[in-house]
């Protein structure tokens, strides 16, 4: 006697399949986790007011103005902002003669810093100085 063979049903078939699309998409998760970017390191963007700010300088004739720091990244920092002066003012940051300053920012705040230009001779009409910001490494 022969033995007649039994073919699968279709319910095997569609078991099948969804099994094989599970497992595939379980790789491309696996995969796309593994190859995925970093977040990007933070940044720090600076624009200074272009209009003296109302401050108490220490020296006669001093005029302040206002930087506003933003971290631009996506994650928290320290950041170490320099203030440039010029020919015709020397820059510093409150109170007394720091050139630099130390800011801690989470992502996508701001906090506004203030710095002093004080007339250097006879220089009239100060304007503001370049602050510029770096992530330090704390």
């Amino acid at each position: 006697m022969m033995e007649a063979t039994q073919r699968p049903s279709a319910s095997y078939h569609v078991a099948v399949a969804v099994l094989v699309v599970l497992l595939f998409t379980a790789a491309t998760l696996i995969i796309s986790m593994a190859v995925r970017p970093g977040a990007p390191a933070a940044h720090a963007e600076v624009s200074t007011i272009q209009e003296p700010s109302h401050c108490h300088p220490a020296a006669p004739g001093s005029v302040c103005f206002d930087n506003v720091v933003q971290n631009a990244g996506a994650t928290a920092a320290t950041f170490l902002c320099d203030v440039s002066s010029t020919d015709a003012g020397q820059a510093s940051f409150p109170p007394g003669t720091s050139s630099s300053t130390m800011v801690y920012l989470q992502p996508g705040n701001q906090v506004t810093v203030q710095s002093v230009v004080t007339p250097v001779g006879a220089a009239t009409g100060i304007g503001p100085p370049l602050v510029t910001c770096s992530q330090a490494s704390v």
